[in-house]
């Protein structure tokens, strides 16, 4: 796989999935001599596909990549090398599907790697260097905690999922029982009265919540919602998190279990419908429980 040619990698997505492309990024270059430089301009303008749009993405991970990072890789070079992979070469890698180990089938030949690489285990393979990456920036160390917070945080992610058909028919919208049932799981295990709502329309997951979790020793509160990172640190910050089946709560889990030992409540199946993302984003440490889909608009 090392030839020393530049592996170029454009970040799509939210939060999440641009955490995990830099992870594959950096288990490349860990894993060979390969420079991988990342491409942010997928990320804009949006982009038709056949059922529908996808939105532009804001690029939010610049604090975490060095100047001499980024890939300048024009649109019509980008053009070029898949044209060119058609007739043989393995220039242009993408990835398959959740079952595709994309970063096994990089070749010497490899100039573009395309994909959202949601792999828990090329995550743990660069553990040292992405914690690094994170404690050096000033806007994400705020996200590695110092201590966990005794309470329980519950992500509820609503948005796409709830709203467009296409996304909704694909990731699937969990009922409010995943959540009551993962709070009840996890009050066995730690001692707090606090439970924090942190979701994209609070006012909708605070009214689902407390009207399915009847128990009034427990103070039930909303996150500002300020801000993603904020958001983020609060759930990182928690001694017990209930996670949605979403890249950004999936991250914040991730550091406050790989930290401090966080307990964590994981919905299976993450997709609508089982799929290897199931065993690709499973971690030993965490809980993963059965979740319903909800019918309710």
């Amino acid at each position: 796989m090392g030839s020393g040619k530049t592996v170029h990698l454009p970040l799509m997505g939210g939060l999440g999935n641009q955490l995990f492309q830099l992870a594959a990024g950096i288990y490349v270059t860990q894993q060979s001599d390969r420079d991988v430089k990342y491409l942010s301009s997928w990320l804009n303008p949006p982009r038709v596909y056949k059922r529908g749009w996808i939105s532009p993405r804001q690029l939010m991970i610049s604090d975490l990549i060095d100047d001499c990072e980024w890939s300048g890789l024009s649109r019509i070079q980008a053009a070029t090398i898949r044209v060119i992979s058609k007739f043989g070469k393995n220039y242009w890698v993408s990835e398959l599907g959740p079952s595709d180990d994309t970063l096994e089938r990089i070749t010497s030949d490899t100039r573009v790697l395309v994909g959202y690489f949601q792999k828990s285990k090329y995550v743990n393979c660069v553990r040292e260097p992405l914690l690094k990456r994170l404690e050096k920036s000033l806007q994400f160390r705020q996200l590695i905690p110092s201590k966990l917070e005794p309470r329980i945080a519950i992500h509820m992610r609503f948005g796409d999922y709830l709203s467009n058909p296409t996304t909704r028919a694909v990731h699937g919208l969990s009922d409010v029982s995943y959540y009551v049932n993962g709070v009840q799981i996890l009050l066995g295990e730690i001692r707090c009265n606090q439970i924090l709502l942190v979701s994209d329309d609070p006012k909708r997951a605070y009214s689902l919540f407390t009207e399915s979790f009847d128990c009034r020793d427990f103070e039930i509160s909303c996150a500002p919602g300020s801000s993603e990172l904020e958001d983020f640190a609060l759930l990182s910050h928690s001694a017990g998190i209930v996670i949605s089946n979403s890249s950004f709560s999936w991250w914040a889990a991730w550091l406050g279990a790989s930290t401090f030992g966080a307990r964590v409540i994981a919905p299976t199946p993450w997709f609508a419908e089982p799929s290897a993302a199931d065993t690709n984003l499973s971690d030993r440490s965490w809980t993963f429980i059965k979740r319903e889909l909800s019918a309710k608009e």
